[in-house]
């Protein structure tokens, strides 16, 4: 497992484009100290993101429908992170 310090470290650098994550930054670090799943989620998003980047970026040779299929993983965790950040957010106001 990776430890949490590292995960926030990484947190910082990746999701800090993303305009969605940014916003919600607090809750996702909770989140990250408080539910194993969402860490868990967010661990293989987070691998599946940099494996796509490097696909995109010739570093590694993958199949086409394989590198869709790593695509399609990838958005369907983030829809779900997207969720349990919600479900937070509405829980905690």
């Amino acid at each position: 497992s990776i430890p949490h310090t590292f995960i926030h470290i990484y947190f910082q650098i990746v999701w800090r484009g993303d305009a969605m994550f940014e916003q919600d930054k607090e809750i996702v670090e909770s989140l990250l100290d408080n539910n194993k799943n969402f860490r868990r989620l967010y661990n293989k998003h987070c691998q599946l993101k940099s494996k796509v980047k490097e696909a995109n970026e010739g570093n590694i040779i993958i199949d086409n429908l394989f590198l869709d299929g790593l695509k399609k993983e990838k958005l369907q965790i983030k829809d779900r992170l997207s969720i349990i950040i919600e479900d937070y957010r509405h829980s905690h106001t």
